[in-house]
């Protein structure tokens, strides 16, 4: 019986570390929420958030022996397919990383029709659709990859992900990936309420669908690099979508 208590102490114990670090980005995030009502802080509360997605990642996984290459998050997860980094040419590694964007690129063209019928509806938008392609330039996509995407995957499909898998194990298939149901649903159920915290708004929790994406993605590449480039994609059609239709 004592072992059958230790075995499962061992087995929640990475759960259970997590919840903690969640615990402390959560309330992070309802600081930023607060701090967005005083003009001079406002436009830095989602560079505050993001470094303490970093920060908190990181921390996360310090003692975990596998360390950052077993998470997603080191150099061959961010930007490879692997999770092995060291003893990896400069010129390979650059090959890896273009695939990686390309499989991102072709996973959002795949999504990107019923995505933006989502998007319509969830928004109640109406009236014709117009590209407006002016607020589109560089910094705004190195933005959303650095400021935005690379953090939020880090955390959440990197560490959430990581440890919730760590307790329940990986054993379905879909569409040809082996992912783990209660760790792809929890996390993207997180990766919701943290932007609900930062932002109080219910429609905010329409995150949750494409944090299901990110998951997956995540689950078929072993790290977080395509992820992350699928996420600053959806975020940019997003920021098109809401420009394009007019709003009530």
């Amino acid at each position: 019986m004592a072992n059958s208590v230790g075995m499962a102490n061992t087995v929640t114990r990475p759960v259970l570390s997590m919840v903690g670090i969640y615990s402390a980005l959560l309330l992070v995030a309802l600081a930023t929420a607060g701090l967005a009502h005083w003009p001079p802080a406002e436009p830095h509360t989602s560079t505050v958030l993001a470094l303490a997605m970093l920060g908190l990642a990181l921390y996360g996984v310090r003692r975990d022996p596998n360390g950052p290459d077993g998470y997603g998050i080191a150099l061959g997860g961010l930007l490879l397919s692997d999770n092995r980094s060291e003893g990896t040419s400069k010129k390979l590694g650059i090959v890896r990383a273009l695939r990686e964007f390309g499989v991102a690129v072709g996973v959002s063209i795949a999504v990107l029709l019923p995505a933006t019928y989502l998007y319509r509806w969830w928004w109640g938008l109406e009236g014709s659709f117009q590209l407006d392609l002016s607020g589109i330039h560089p910094s705004v996509i190195l933005g959303q990859w650095v400021v935005i995407a690379i953090p939020e995957e880090v955390f959440f499909r990197g560490f959430v992900q990581t440890r919730l898998e760590q307790h329940w194990s990986p054993r379905h298939r879909v569409l040809g990936v082996t992912i783990s149901w209660p760790a792809l649903l929890i996390q993207s159920g997180l990766f919701a309420l943290i932007h609900l915290a930062h932002d109080p708004d219910l429609r905010r929790l329409a995150v949750f669908l494409p944090g299901l994406l990110f998951g997956w993605v995540r689950s078929w590449r072993g790290g977080v690099g395509a992820a992350a480039w699928v996420h600053a994609i959806c975020n940019i059609c997003a920021g098109l979508w809401a420009t394009g239709w007019p709003h009530g």
